[in-house]
């Protein structure tokens, strides 16, 4: 990453891009990459937690793994613009949602879903688009391009 935002020096955007490599990196090992003192990066990183740029540290989790063969991003319209207000509540409340996005643009929102099969896909779009009318379209993951989680 090679931006730096605000109230970030080199040194925390290292820190960040090291944490986005290796989230359970030693103290004395991310010392060492930014020539600091285990200490002055616990300070810094502590600094980072309370202002809300390091928001957590998770576990990257294989989804197919866990029996997730099949992950897509959905496209989510109402087909009544009454029903927009609470969708997303509905919507999240669905085992298969990963995660789910407010859009601008064509839809409304764009949900990542994982899945057993393509047959469980088709399911899910069967029971959103009947119980909470609205439109959609899948796009099925063939492959991550990205190198890394940002």
């Amino acid at each position: 990453m090679t931006h730096v935002g605000d109230g970030l020096d080199q040194v925390d955007q290292q820190l960040v891009d090291e944490l986005l490599s290796n989230g359970r990196a030693k103290l004395s090992d991310l010392g060492a990459k930014v020539m600091l003192s285990a200490s002055a990066v616990h300070a810094r990183l502590h600094r980072l937690e309370a202002t809300g740029v390091i928001e957590g540290y998770r576990a990257v989790i294989n989804p197919e793994k866990l029996g997730f063969a099949v992950s897509a991003f959905v496209a989510v319209t109402p087909t009544d613009p009454a029903d927009h207000a609470d969708l997303a509540e509905k919507l999240v409340k669905y085992p298969e949602v990963e995660t789910c996005y407010s859009l601008a643009g064509t839809a409304d929102y764009l949900m990542l879903v994982r899945v057993a099969s393509a047959t469980a896909l088709g399911e899910f779009l069967s029971e959103i688009r009947t119980a909470l009318r609205v439109n959609s379209q899948a796009g099925v993951i063939t492959k991550s391009c990205s190198a890394s989680p940002r």
